[in-house]
């Protein structure tokens, strides 16, 4: 039967907001919100951002596919670390850390190939694009119910 299995690893941005892996999406928004935020493990892990991932199932569900298939979205591995960086960046006041608490997580083996044949070029947005991304939609989103609020 024609299929494709896709493997995002850890999604995150606006509207990723359960489970545990949701945590790098969480301490954006608490950042956003100038709250403090502990992301509950370290390590490294393939990020992808919600709107790649989304953008990929919809190009995937579009197209004829032919046998089996499984696939990773991406292979590009960063830390946890990586992370925070990346909400300091955007906004340098952030407290936002980590727990002493590591994770492991695979470290090779990803193959994206399947994906990329199938679709040509996947979109994969930067780390730091996406982080600011997500931070400025958590920006959008509080003033517009701030606005709303007062106009009650």
């Amino acid at each position: 039967m024609p299929s494709l299995g896709l493997r995002p690893y850890i999604v995150y941005g606006v509207g990723r907001d359960q489970g545990e892996t949701s945590a790098f999406t969480r301490a954006m928004h608490a950042a956003a919100l100038g709250e403090a935020y502990e992301i509950p493990f370290s390590g490294r892990f393939c990020f992808q951002y919600t709107s790649d991932v989304a953008e990929i199932f919809i190009r995937c569900a579009e197209n004829a596919i032919e046998g089996a298939l499984t696939s990773d979205i991406s292979t590009r591995l960063e830390s946890v670390e990586d992370v925070v960086a990346a909400i300091r960046t955007e906004l340098p006041e952030a407290r936002i850390s980590v727990a002493d608490r590591f994770r492991p997580g695979p470290e090779a083996g990803f193959d994206n190939g399947p994906v990329e044949r199938l679709l040509g070029e996947v979109p994969a947005t930067p780390l730091a694009s996406g982080v600011k991304a997500t931070i400025d939609g958590f920006r959008r989103t509080t003033a517009a119910s701030e606005a709303e609020a007062q106009s009650l």
